[in-house]
């Protein structure tokens, strides 16, 4: 299964890029590096892409706040070492701290400090993109944007190629389908709990749940259409309520002990307050084998 998935996904992808390619008429593609199972995925692609088509510019960007992010940055340079690309690390602390400072940001606001960051360096990525003429490229997984990772004006690309895989299955798919040295992807970066937003779970457990909030949702919506409730004002109300009994209802065979319904109810705490909010994304390539997107699409629209 775990190379099926990956096969199939790492040529799905290498199309996505040559269609891009050929549409935008550019060769030239950019892209942060971070500490992450993410990034690990996206470059090792991004070097298998670039064995069979070599004229493509790959220009991964590490960014560099002293004394903030010393051990992310160490770990990108070692990820892109592995596969011998060309990279550029960018020193954005004078530019980070003066926006801090001028907008009062307290350094232990984790929130606001890592929203700031991702936005600084989306705003050098596509200064970036304009001056080569190239593709920004994001990292965002289908994991990090429904558990709430994402930064609005901050996780941006033109080409979103891992917004439809999971991070705790189909990101380790392709790991392995690509030979992507351990130590970048596996363990504490599959099993650890997302920061800043950290739910105090793994990241299985996170996905489980987000693939029962969407079938719940999904669910939810067919039993109101078919009850003909589709078209009275405030019929389809998403509430927490009727979610978690869906969600609930769902996970009766594995029998859940207070801990995980615990787990249930702080994930839907997330939720409603908008995790799942839509922000300015590009084109988003989903799995070829799912409707992960369609679903999630279904779900912002109706809560």
């Amino acid at each position: 299964v775990y190379r099926c998935v990956g096969d199939v996904y790492v040529v799905f992808i290498r199309t996505g890029i040559k269609s891009f390619s050929e549409d935008y008429n550019t060769n030239d593609f950019i892209f942060s590096v971070s500490n992450d199972a993410e990034s690990a995925v996206l470059v090792a692609l991004m070097n298998a892409i670039n064995k069979s088509k070599n004229n493509y510019n790959i220009r991964p960007y590490i960014f560099q706040v002293d004394g903030v992010n010393s051990e992310d940055v160490n770990a990108a340079i070692d990820l892109c070492n592995h596969y011998n690309m060309n990279y550029k690390v960018v020193d954005i602390t004078d530019t980070y701290k003066n926006i801090t400072t001028q907008l009062g940001v307290n350094s232990f606001d984790k929130i606001r400090t890592h929203k700031l960051f991702h936005r600084i360096t989306s705003t050098y990525l596509y200064d970036q993109a304009t001056l080569y003429q190239g593709i920004v490229l994001s990292s965002l997984s289908f994991s990090r944007k429904c558990g709430g990772s994402i930064v609005e004006n901050g996780d941006v690309g033109h080409f979103y190629p891992l917004m439809g895989l999971f991070k705790s299955t189909e990101i380790s798919a392709i790991a392995k389908e690509l030979d992507v040295p351990s130590k970048f992807w596996r363990e504490e970066k599959l099993e650890g709990t997302f920061k800043p937003n950290d739910f105090g779970m793994s990241v299985l457990e996170l996905d489980i749940l987000i693939c029962l909030f969407l079938i719940a949702t999904s669910i939810h919506y067919r039993y109101m259409l078919s009850m003909g409730k589709y078209d009275e004002p405030n019929s389809i109300v998403y509430g927490r309520e009727e979610i978690e009994i869906v969600m609930t209802d769902a996970t009766n065979g594995v029998k859940l002990n207070e801990e995980d319904h615990n787990k249930v109810s702080i994930f839907l705490d997330a939720i409603y307050t908008n995790h799942f909010k839509n922000s300015s994304i590009g084109f988003s390539a989903d799995t070829p084998i799912t409707n992960k997107l369609d679903l999630l699409e279904l779900a912002n629209s109706l809560l």
